[in-house]
C-alpha cells in the first residue's frame, strides 16, 4: 500500500500566514496555498479553521488527481 500525502499548511493554528490570510478576508489567496500543496505532491489537504478569529470563511476548491 503506496503511503497518502497530506497537505497541512492550511491550519489557522499551525501556520502564522494562513491564519492572517483567513482573517483579513483573503480567501483566494488562502486557496493558493492548498494549490500550491497539490502541485507538490499533496494528495489530501486538511484544512482548519478552529478559531475564534474567524468569522468568516468558505470551502477552497481544490481538485487532485487520485493514483
Amino acid at each position: 500500500m503506496r503511503p497518502v500525502i497530506v497537505g497541512e499548511r492550511t491550519n489557522v493554528i499551525g501556520s502564522r500566514k494562513f491564519k492572517t490570510l483567513i482573517c483579513d478576508g483573503k480567501f483566494d489567496e488562502a486557496s493558493d496555498i492548498a494549490r500550491a500543496q497539490i502541485k507538490n505532491g499533496a494528495q489530501i489537504v486538511d484544512i482548519c479553521l478552529a478559531t475564534q478569529t474567524v468569522t468568516r470563511w468558505r470551502i477552497c476548491e481544490v481538485s487532485w488527481n487520485w493514483p
